[in-house]
């Protein structure tokens, strides 16, 4: 533990929530229901069978699969043994996912039943894997996950571990290129969980009552990020094997969702569904999104519908971002002021040729008080929106602003191991 009695890294931070909430549900997936002193106990496991599989302290290992509970085990298990954890977009094809475990040298590979014939397929290009293991069984020839992690004890591994060791490795999409590692430390994600500390905004406070949805994929931040966010405040976290929009309606019904993330894509279609207006929102205090512009008339329509708060969080789809929280007065013609920045996060571009709209506000870059190496900035609200030429927009609409989304960040850590 810090001087302050918070976790110095996220191991610390499973083993605090387990004797602050014990019996307490940490985790829900189809069914299966996993308490924060279980949740202890399985990381354990894991870490202790990493090791004893002879995965060394930051070596990455790599899970390609949909969300479940499972990779949370892993993820955080990992941690405890200060092994890094690089998930891999199971949307990418089998050239683009054998590039990604092979940049990063994993010698394990955690897969899912939807993903067995694929690996199958790719293994004799991976040169440094050693093992490959099944988190749902369905390939007798290797080994099954909850076998594997059963077969090891219990008792913590107690690996040293710094602030500025790396969490976990998410790459990018590759658009411009091979995909990138972006390599996040735990005082990374310590500074996105506490967002706010000492004075915390309202959308980061939590209680015991509070139950997060865990909707967007774990190989990206707003899964993997989400995740842990909940776990580190003790919520009950739901999670979905992957987005459906149907089945987000019906988690925030049954389950008495209070907050969950979802990119503006994924909130277009929750929204749209036809039984949408039907469903009681009653229990949803806030919605997060970003990874990508809003339009206004969305952000407009999902207000009206969930009737919760919004909070954007501006930045890149990999690193954690700083926040902006939007207040129900967004409804006014005039958004002027309708944002205020997640605190101490002050916000603005780096670029000074970037093309603005007339009354754009400019703020100030962003370095970060806990770690001095990182940086980030972003523009702020636009009060008229940005002229037809600019390609920063979020999707205009006649006679509304729109929300200036285009961002810089900056963070010592992005490239990939390799």
């Amino acid at each position: 533990m810090s001087a302050s009695g918070e976790p110095a890294n996220l191991a610390e931070m499973v083993r605090a929530r387990a004797k602050s909430r014990g019996n307490a549900v940490a985790f829900e997936f189809e069914g299966r229901r996993t308490s924060f002193a279980e949740f202890d106990i399985k990381t354990n496991r894991v870490a202790n069978a990493l090791k004893a599989l002879g995965v060394k302290p930051r070596e990455r290992i790599a899970y390609l699969g949909k969300n479940s509970d499972i990779y949370f085990e892993l993820l955080l298990g990992a941690m405890k043994a200060n092994v890094v954890m690089a998930p891999v977009n199971w949307r990418l094809a089998g050239p683009e996912i054998a590039f990604i475990v092979a940049d990063c040298k994993a010698p394990v590979l955690f897969v899912g039943p939807e993903f067995i014939t694929q690996v199958s397929n790719i293994k004799s290009q991976l040169a440094d894997l050693r093992s490959i293991i099944t988190t749902e069984g369905g390939a007798p020839e290797w080994q099954d996950y909850a076998a594997w992690r059963d077969a090891q004890s219990g008792d913590d591994p107690d690996v040293p571990i710094s602030p500025t060791d790396i969490a976990i490795q998410l790459y990018t999409s590759g658009t411009t290129g091979k995909p990138k590692g972006a390599m996040l430390s735990h005082a990374n994600f310590l500074n996105l969980v506490e967002t706010g500390k000492g004075e915390k905004p309202d959308w980061n406070k939590w209680t015991v009552d509070d139950v997060s949805l865990v909707a967007m994929p774990v190989f990206h931040i707003g899964g993997s990020g989400w995740g842990v966010v909940g776990l580190y405040h003790g919520a009950r976290g739901v999670i979905a094997r992957e987005f459906d929009a149907s089945r987000v309606l019906d988690f925030i019904e049954q389950s008495g969702i209070t907050k969950l993330f979802m990119v503006p894509a994924a909130m277009q279609f929750v929204v749209r569904q036809p039984r949408a207006r039907e469903v009681d929102f009653s229990r949803l205090k806030y919605m997060l999104y970003g990874a990508s512009p809003i339009p206004a008339a969305l952000l407009k329509e999902c207000i009206e519908v969930f009737g919760c708060g919004f909070v954007q969080l501006y930045g890149m789809t990999r690193p954690p971002a700083p926040s902006w929280r939007f207040r129900r007065k967004i409804m006014s013609r005039d958004w002027s002021g309708c944002a205020r920045p997640a605190r101490p996060c002050r916000a603005l571009s780096l670029r000074s040729s970037m093309p603005r709209a007339t009354g754009c506000r400019r703020a100030k870059s962003v370095r970060s008080r806990r770690d001095p190496a990182r940086t980030w900035s972003a523009t702020g609200i636009c009060r008229t929106p940005p002229p037809r030429r600019s390609t920063a927009t979020a999707g205009s609409v006649p006679e509304m602003p729109v929300i200036w989304t285009r961002m810089a960040i900056s963070i010592s850590t992005t490239a990939s191991r390799t």
